[in-house]
């Protein structure tokens, strides 16, 4: 399924429309490559900070893509305490304006300390309901679980974000020393070589690397059975959304 840029909402100098559709322009681009074979999301891409801006783009926290020229998507954090009061922590959007469609948002659980999170994939005010789903952080180690039905076997599977040591992660990024996460699928039935498997057999499906190049902080990556099998966009969505929550969480433990 093809998703259509949004368009910006409320008063925008002509000047800003234009460089807005030069951005969005290049995003159509990458898009035809993205959504190839069923992805919403490329395989690999780069999440930017965003620096100041003119306040017609009321911009987002990040961006998300290939290049920092090219954004896909952004994400706006749990810093902006005016998302929490409508029940909205972390909220990504289908495009770099804080006016774009909204594709899923997380809020934290009250009182949990960042520990449970409540994830819906949707627009919040859609006419369809979307899908909800809880994500649970293990009380003695750097783990979040959470559970969504997969077009594998047309049913519901389980995954962990576990924090990942140098030895698991460097044959795909080969940095030193820095954090790192994987996202792990718990099924038995992994179509991928030994090296894609955690040390407890285990299969990863996804990176996350911190970098400190200036603005760009992180760096995803999905490996083994979505880079080459139908997990399908809804779960690609859920994917995505609680890999942004991650980070959020990171940043705001200052971890």
């Amino acid at each position: 399924m093809a998703i259509t840029p949004s368009a910006p909402c409320g008063s925008v100098s002509h000047g800003g429309m234009h460089k807005w559709r030069v951005k969005m322009s290049a995003r159509k681009s990458n898009l035809k490559v993205a959504t190839t074979h069923g992805h919403r999301f490329p395989t690999k891409f780069n999440i930017y900070r965003v620096g100041r801006a003119p306040s017609e783009y009321a911009p987002p926290d990040y961006i998300l893509g290939e290049h920092q020229e090219q954004p896909l998507y952004s994400f706006i954090g749990s810093r902006h305490w005016t998302n929490s009061r409508e029940g909205m922590d972390v909220c990504l959007l289908d495009g770099i304006l804080a006016y774009s469609r909204m594709l899923a948002y997380t809020q934290y659980e009250p009182g949990q300390h960042m520990k449970k999170w409540t994830v819906h994939l949707g627009p919040r005010w859609a006419q369809v309901p979307g899908i909800n789903f809880t994500v649970i952080k293990d009380e003695n180690n750097l783990i979040f679980r959470f559970s969504i039905k997969t077009d594998v076997a047309n049913s519901v599977e389980d995954f962990e974000w576990r924090a990942a040591g140098y030895l698991d992660i460097a044959p795909v990024f080969r940095i030193p020393k820095a954090s790192s996460w994987e996202l792990v699928r718990m099924a038995n039935d992994a179509l991928t070589d030994l090296s894609a498997l955690t040390s407890d057999g285990r299969e990863k499906i996804g990176i996350l690397q911190r970098l400190r190049k200036g603005r760009k902080r992180w760096r995803f990556e999905f490996l083994g059975t979505r880079a080459s099998g139908p997990l399908g966009q809804q779960w690609e969505l859920a994917a995505i959304i609680t890999m942004v929550t991650l980070t959020d969480y990171l940043d705001s433990r200052k971890l």
